[in-house]
């Protein structure tokens, strides 16, 4: 069971790509959470939560997922 899922950004955001911009959607869509991701950046959020992200319109976004794993939540 997925608990946490950590993302780090790989490639320079505005150098190796545009567009590309990581959401997590705290409520609806309209509301959406946008941190602002450099190289390097590690956002770690609940698995749970809905995220994704937008096209890249130029370059290469690079980036590592990692999932940590436990019991269900209470």
């Amino acid at each position: 069971m997925r608990k946490l899922t950590l993302v780090m950004l790989l490639s320079d955001p505005q150098i190796e790509f545009t567009g590309g911009e990581f959401e997590l959607n705290s409520e609806c869509e309209d509301h959406a959470l946008v941190p602002d991701l450099k190289k390097g950046t590690i956002v770690a959020f609940p698995s749970f939560m809905i995220h994704r992200v937008k096209p890249v319109h130029l370059g290469i976004r690079k980036s590592i997922v990692i999932w940590v794993e436990g019991p269900r939540f209470i």
